[in-house]
């Protein structure tokens, strides 16, 4: 990890870019570490957030990133502004570093999650119900935004959440 001091401190205005970056984004790319050589592995995802602002998806029992995660919870989250004209290095991405939760199907705040994420994505109604899929809730340790060029900062959780 580049030294903090190469970082920006986060203002009000970079907080808010990261609420807006992980807000719009109706996916996001996971990298987890392949259980059997370490070897990252990314995989795209459905992405909706809860109350607090917390980034969720679901995954499915055949999907290779779920064994990774029940394997290692610690992965991480690309979360990138809408595709837009101009040099996609100048554009924002956010890097979150979390811990994955995955919901059991029979825990109590399914039922809640599954709402929540069907509000935010409605297309997920094809699949959601379907017995191998799982909540998932990321847990972020921390950040590092890319805001565009020259613009980096190391983000701590409560310059993440709401």
């Amino acid at each position: 990890m580049p030294k903090p001091d190469t970082f920006q401190t986060p203002d009000d205005d970079t907080r808010a870019l990261v609420r807006s970056l992980i807000e719009s984004a109706s996916e996001v790319v996971l990298a987890t570490l392949r259980p059997d050589t370490a070897t990252p592995y990314l995989s795209r995802v459905a992405m909706a957030v809860d109350p607090d602002g917390v980034p969720m998806t679901m995954v499915s029992n055949l999907a290779h990133h779920t064994a990774a995660l029940e394997a290692n919870s610690a992965c991480s989250l690309m979360v990138e502004a809408p595709a837009s004209k101009g040099d996609a290095m100048n554009h924002p991405r956010l890097t979150l570093h979390c811990h994955a939760r995955i919901i059991d199907n029979d825990d109590p705040q399914r039922e809640t999650l599954r709402d929540l994420f069907l509000a935010q994505r409605p297309k997920s109604k094809l699949y959601i119900d379907f017995p191998d899929f799982r909540f998932v809730r990321f847990e972020i340790e921390n950040g590092l935004l890319n805001g565009g060029f020259g613009k980096a900062y190391l983000l701590a959780p409560s310059d993440i959440r709401h």
